[in-house]
């Protein structure tokens, strides 16, 4: 703990918002609230809701059917899909996950889809499951 300079904890290109309350510290400055992820892992919609890629494919229903997935979005108003099939996969199961992620999107984007064999790492040895060309405005 250091009085003289405070405590901070957050990379470039997180994405969260100043809390109302001041800091329990007693130094009256304020508090950042991370909300998840960096900016780059979001999804934006037209309305300004912004959804949280870790949220879209936690259903058990899913595992065994997609061995990878990647929502890559350069406009507001539509998401490209990147699926990697798993070993179970059937053609049916695309119209079960498209409605899966519309309901969860709210129907406010448009949603298409590209197989792929893999999901590509990036340089550095990540798995980015959201690949954004949006700015989000928070």
């Amino acid at each position: 703990w250091n009085r003289s300079q405070p405590f901070v904890r957050y990379a470039i290109g997180d994405v969260g918002y100043f809390e109302s309350e001041p800091c329990p510290c007693g130094r009256g400055l304020p508090t950042w609230r991370v909300v998840g992820g960096r900016e780059k892992d979001l999804l934006a919609t037209p309305t300004g809701f912004i959804y949280m890629s870790t949220d879209m494919m936690s259903a058990p229903r899913w595992r065994g059917k997609i061995a990878g997935i990647r929502f890559y979005q350069e406009n507001r108003d539509e998401v490209l899909v990147q699926i990697a099939r798993g070993p179970v996969f059937r053609d049916r199961d695309l119209e079960d996950l498209y409605a899966d992620l519309n309901e969860y999107l709210g129907g406010l984007l448009r949603i298409s889809f590209e197989f792929v064999e893999d999901i590509e790492l990036t340089p550095g040895g990540k798995y980015r499951s959201v690949v954004s060309k949006v700015p989000i405005d928070v």
